[in-house]
């Protein structure tokens, strides 16, 4: 497969393209990569994206308000029957309606991609409410960004896009919901009073908190936005992917170096980042550029002293940037998702989310389907299933340990389950 942003040759069981860090979409029915906008498969022929009529408001409906529907009772006539009714296949049908019931039960209040509580007294579904808690820090940020940058936290609120990338704003109990930006951003970053981000066309752009003055402050595709210290940093796509600097305050762009850039960690005193070869750090200013490690890389972390990072090798591994020692968790990663304060999250080749505890050494499986990222905000790990922003993709919400897993949005406008 070539890739569509910069045209490098991909394996096919490559999640990100390991020269431009672009995520390759995968056909929910049979999982093979397919190409951006593509109606139909080109492995399975299965329709990838179903026509949505205007007005439907998604395509989810929670359960347990049976009591108000009204009921509609239809009258038929009797048609009449000439051959005789064989009782033994009518009997074997029953029985084969009786198990697939029992089955869809099982798999309704057990199924893996929703966790849903129940209230044994009325044996109606319900569904406990979330509740962020903690804090996101830097390096979860930074691994964020790195896959797209879809949530951030600020001081009282939560900033996260809906099942169609627009973005919302809640309360720590993802409540008092408000639409930001009704249209499909990524790389979000929040400041006290403004709002940085890519548009659809991945222009940097910037509005104010409520999402009523917005504009773009380059009109070029930039990719991996970091804001600090009132500056912006980006790969700019047209300039060889090449790592720039835009000051807010003074509105001039400079440019830092001039080799592939991808996965931006910005410290104090300096950039980590991965480029075609290997692993780089360079000044703030531009100066004291150094390869670190050789070979393919992507999702760089910087954490305490470590770089965190997938290899296009299918292994999970760490820097330690003093000892300059390296590190392999896990050889059967299809994507490093992110970091938390000593939590490394991965999805491997087979399916299965796992978790690693940098202190404990311990694997833990906490979700198991077909996804294609995630992020996390404060305590809580945020899985995208099916294809970015098709119209089967949703996003699950649950603890680090994979409990209280639940849908996050229930239809386009945002609505928490």
């Amino acid at each position: 497969m070539i890739c569509p942003r910069c045209k490098s040759e991909l394996n096919d069981d490559m999640s990100f393209c390991p020269q431009c860090g672009l995520k390759i979409e995968r056909c929910p029915h049979c999982h093979q990569p397919i190409l951006p906008n593509a109606k139909f498969c080109s492995h399975c022929g299965e329709r990838l994206y179903e026509d949505v009529p205007q007005g439907v408001g998604g395509f989810y409906q929670p359960l347990g308000d049976e009591d108000n529907l009204e009921e509609e009772t239809v009258d038929f006539e009797d048609i009449p029957v000439s051959h005789k009714v064989n009782k033994k296949v009518i009997g074997i049908g029953v029985a084969i309606l009786i198990a697939l019931t029992g089955i869809s039960y099982l798999y309704l209040y057990h199924g893996p991609a929703l966790n849903l509580a129940r209230d044994n007294s009325s044996h109606q579904i319900k569904v406990k409410q979330q509740s962020i808690g903690g804090t996101t820090s830097y390096a979860t940020f930074t691994g964020n960004i790195n896959l797209s940058g879809l949530v951030y936290q600020s001081e009282d609120k939560f900033y996260i896009c809906d099942d169609q990338g627009h973005l919302v704003s809640m309360d720590k109990d993802l409540k008092n919901r408000q639409t930001i930006l009704n249209e499909s951003v990524q790389y979000v970053n929040v400041t006290k009073d403004m709002i940085y981000y890519a548009n659809k066309d991945n222009y940097l752009c910037q509005s104010s908190l409520d999402g009523k003055d917005k504009k773009i402050l380059i009109n070029k595709a930039v990719y991996y936005v970091i804001v600090k210290d009132d500056k912006i940093y980006y790969q700019l796509d047209e300039d060889h992917e090449a790592l720039y600097v835009y000051d807010i305050k003074t509105k001039k762009e400079t440019k830092l170096n001039e080799r592939q850039s991808f996965s931006l960690n910005i410290l104090d005193d300096k950039i980590y980042f991965t480029s075609s070869d290997g692993i780089y750090s360079i000044g703030l200013d531009g100066k004291g550029e150094e390869k670190l490690l050789s070979g393919k890389y992507y999702n760089l972390i910087y954490q305490d002293g470590y770089l965190y990072c997938g290899k296009t090798d299918g292994s999970l591994m760490s820097y330690d940037i003093k000892n300059k020692e390296t590190q392999t968790y896990d050889k059967n990663v299809q994507m490093f998702i992110n970091i938390s304060d000593h939590n490394l999250f991965y999805y491997t080749n087979d399916m299965n989310v796992m978790k690693y505890d940098l202190k404990t050494k311990k694997k833990t499986k906490i979700y198991s389907g077909y996804i294609t990222g995630g992020q996390i905000i404060g305590d809580k790990l945020i899985l995208m299933t099916g294809g970015s922003y098709s119209d089967n993709a949703y996003q699950v919400i649950m603890d680090f340990n994979g409990e209280n897993q639940q849908r996050l949005f229930t239809d386009g406008q945002g609505d928490f389950i």
